[in-house]
């Protein structure tokens, strides 16, 4: 089984100013690099991320695996969650 937390590969994007994200949807996304949460309009996506990319995330550690379907991302925080209060 590959290493890290698999998400929907149509899930990781490019934002136009080249950033690489996790769109959460609801216009929150996280760098994929940081981890930093990110609150910007669904428009600001460029592209879906290309093998290369991956390829590229892969080597610096932040990706474990990827395949067609699916990205292993490594070590990304989770996801803020509201209280039940």
């Amino acid at each position: 089984m590959p290493a890290g937390t698999p998400v929907q590969r149509h899930w990781v994007v490019v934002l136009g100013d080249g950033l690489i994200v996790v769109d959460w949807g609801d216009s929150l996304f996280q760098d994929v690099y940081s981890g930093e949460f990110l609150q910007v309009p669904e428009s600001f996506i460029s592209r879906p991320v290309q093998n290369d990319e991956l390829e590229m995330l892969r080597r610096a550690s932040r990706v474990g695996h990827y395949d067609s379907q699916q990205v292993w991302l490594i070590n990304l925080p989770e996801r803020p969650a509201r209280s039940l209060e």
